[in-house]
């Protein structure tokens, strides 16, 4: 986050898109694995947003596009901790 903001501090336009957290059963994943899977693909983006949509309103332009995964509107079974996470978002 800090990297991206330092290189562009005011941008007009914000992309979040984050690699999947790992398959497997819901019996297996811990808790440190939930969270994982939250931080990386609902908080983060969440963050970008907080630190960059106050810009954009006072330029009164800008756009953001949180790409996801299809399993939001139709989940996997193995991909839980995705569906889960994604669909906070």
């Amino acid at each position: 986050r800090a990297q991206a903001l330092a290189a562009c501090p005011q941008p007009d336009i914000l992309v979040t898109n984050a690699g999947g957290p790992p398959t497997g059963n819901f019996r297996d994943w811990s808790r440190d694995d939930w969270i994982a899977a939250l931080d990386a693909n609902m908080l983060t983006p969440i963050e970008l947003i907080k630190a960059t949509v106050d810009g954009m309103l006072a330029r009164r332009f800008g756009r953001i596009v949180n790409i996801t995964s299809s399993a939001v509107k139709a989940p996997i079974d193995i991909l839980g901790l995705s569906n889960g996470a994604r669909s906070g978002l």
